[in-house]
Parts: C-alpha cells; sequence; structure tokens
C-alpha cells in the first residue's frame, strides 16, 4: 500500500510541474487550480481503473460485463453531447469535450472496481493473490507493453507527422478518414484479446486461433467494402475540401485486413509465450509503417502517409503468415497439439 500510495503521489506531483507551464491544460483552471488538477488525477485515476478492470473482467470471461461497461459509456457520451448539439452549452468548450470524452469511462472505473470489490469472491478479486510466478508474470507484462507501444504508436504518430507536415486544409479530409479508419483495427485487437481469454481458459489454442481469423478478416473486409461504397457520400456530406475523403476512407479501412493476419499472429506468440516473436514481430511492424512515412510525408504529403500505412501493414502480415507456415511445419508446436498437450503446456 505505501508504494502504491507513493506511485500515485508522484505521478500527481509530475503532473502538476508539467501542468504548470503546458498551455494545453489551460481549460481546467477555470474552476481554480486547485480544482483542476483534482478534477485531472481523479478522472485519470478513474479511466486508468476501467482499463485495468476490464482487462481482469476479459480473463475472467464475464463478456456481458465488458460488453456492458463499453455500451453504457458510449451512451453517457452521446448524452454529454446534447448540449452542444442543441445549442445551449455557453460554458468553457475546451473544458466541455475533455469531460464528454474521459468522465464516463472513468465513472466506469470507479463502478466496476466497486462491484468487483463487493461481488467477486476470493478467487475472482480485482487483485488476486501474488502467483508464485511473479517473475515469468511480469516478463510477459513488459514484453507485451513494449509490443503494443510498438504497434499502436504509429495509429498516433502517422496524424501528428501528417499535422506537421501539411495545412490545414490538406490535413482536415485525411483526419477525418484517419478517425473513420482507426475503428476498424478495434475489430482483430478486440477479438485477439478474447482469443487469448478463451485459448488460456480452455487450451483449444489451434481452434480458437483459427475461428478469432476468420472472423477478423470476414469483419474487417465487410468493413472495407462499406467503406469502398461510402467513402463517396461521406466526402460529399462533408462538403467543399474534402473531395479526398472518397480516397483516404476506403485505403485506411482496407490496412485493417491485412492487420488481422498481425493481431493474431501477436496473439498466438503470446499464448505460447514467445517473447522473441512478440517484440520481433512489433518492431516490424512499426519500423515498416514508421520509417517510410518520416521520410515520404513532408516530401508527398499525407497520401504517402497513408500508402505507407498500408504497405507497412501488408509487409507485416506477409511476415507473420510465414511465421505461421513456420508453426505448423513444427511438429513440437502447441498450434498442431492435441487440445489436451495444449491446456498442460
Amino acid at each position: 500500500l505505501t508504494a502504491r500510495a507513493a506511485l500515485a503521489v508522484g505521478s500527481c506531483i509530475i503532473f502538476l510541474v508539467v501542468a504548470g507551464w503546458a498551455e494545453v491544460f489551460a481549460p481546467l483552471w477555470q474552476w481554480g487550480w486547485l480544482a483542476g488538477s483534482a478534477t485531472f488525477v481523479i478522472l485519470g485515476v478513474g479511466f486508468a481503473a476501467a482499463v485495468l478492470v476490464e482487462m481482469r473482467l476479459v480473463t475472467l470471461r464475464r463478456w456481458r460485463m465488458v460488453v456492458g461497461r463499453s455500451a453504457v459509456a458510449a451512451l453517457a457520451r452521446l448524452v454529454l453531447v446534447v448540449p452542444l448539439a442543441l445549442g445551449i452549452f455557453d460554458g468553457n468548450l475546451a473544458l466541455w469535450l475533455f469531460l464528454i470524452a474521459a468522465l464516463p469511462i472513468s465513472t466506469s472505473g470507479y463502478v466496476l472496481v466497486l462491484y468487483t470489490r463487493m461481488t467477486c469472491d476470493h478467487q475472482d478479486r480485482l487483485l488476486p493473490q501474488r502467483p508464485r510466478n511473479l517473475d515469468s508474470i511480469m516478463r510477459f507484462a513488459t514484453v507485451n507493453w513494449v509490443g503494443l507501444v510498438a504497434t499502436q504508436g504509429p495509429i498516433f504518430a502517422i496524424p501528428l507527422l501528417v499535422a506537421f507536415s501539411v495545412d490545414s486544409a490538406d490535413n482536415a479530409p485525411f483526419y477525418v478518414a484517419w478517425s473513420f479508419g482507426a475503428m476498424a483495427f478495434l475489430l482483430p485487437q478486440t477479438i485477439g484479446q478474447v482469443t487469448l481469454s478463451e485459448a488460456n481458459y480452455d487450451g483449444q489454442l489451434s481452434n480458437k486461433l483459427i475461428h478469432g481469423l476468420k472472423l477478423a478478416l470476414l469483419l474487417t473486409c465487410v468493413a472495407s467494402f462499406f467503406a469502398q461504397l461510402t467513402g463517396g457520400f461521406i466526402a460529399d456530406l462533408y462538403g467543399p475540401g474534402y473531395e479526398e475523403l472518397s480516397f483516404f476512407i476506403p485505403l485506411v479501412v482496407a490496412a485493417s485486413i491485412p492487420w488481422s493476419y498481425t493481431s493474431l499472429g501477436l496473439t498466438a506468440s503470446r499464448i505460447r509465450e514467445h517473447h522473441g516473436e512478440v517484440l520481433f514481430v512489433s518492431v516490424f511492424h512499426f519500423t515498416t509503417t514508421m520509417v517510410p512515412a518520416l521520410i515520404l510525408t513532408p516530401l508527398y504529403g499525407a497520401e504517402a502517409a497513408v500508402w505507407c500505412w498500408v504497405a507497412g501493414n501488408t509487409a507485416t502480415a506477409l511476415v507473420v503468415a510465414m511465421m505461421y507456415l513456420r508453426w505448423k511445419l513444427d511438429p513440437e508446436n502447441a498450434l498442431v497439439r492435441s487440445s489436451v498437450d495444449a491446456r498442460v503446456s
């Protein structure tokens, strides 16, 4: 408890030092420096709790609660948007947008912590008893944290790169298209998380991965098809200056198809605890997407960034496909073992 309290206090101190000179935090000070800081810290802790509790619920296979939390948080965001849509909000717009983004998820985090505390038994509690193989768990968590940063980093870094490389008129259609396309990448990622939990639960590694990959490919192909059909309509809906949406949206969404192979391949490596494969695929994905984008985007604009994104995801998927072929040819590999052997391993 002392270490956790020290970590929390240290994080708050770092935030307050940064917030003291960062202009981006200025909207928080509308309620005063102390109240603004407390608001940010409370919402930040709740946001982190929501992520951690959801991961715990995934390991417990409480799918109704996982889906229900996301649905209620999304609905709450829509409710908070109503004042803006009706034009009756006349306060600090930036602060209100921050509350729309953070308040529902943060509140769900506190609610879920309280719920699991009150309803879960000793075995299924939020913080399970420290296992004997803690070193193995920490190694797994560290490797996959690095892998997550490497694979998810370009999703946030490429829009920033485009924003610094082109003017606002060219950045606007790209940013809108990227916002649409990024949602398609959540599908394979979520399926991979569920597959990871289910395979660890019953040992059916090969079957779970194949079904997960088929589902991810089906959903991303359907999403790409609709993106191709609706790209022009969305461009017309946004009006003049957004004609490139009809080009950007289908391409960004189409990159989610090869990402399905990458996401499920990383899931297979995580289940088998082949940490070297996780790091290799993750770093390869980061390198093949970000390095060309860093070179070509300043020269050729947002269109180059989109093509780099598609090419990087495709190249990574090909590497994962070759790794999967190697797994199938290895008779000692868990992918081709029986469910009993996989459960033991």
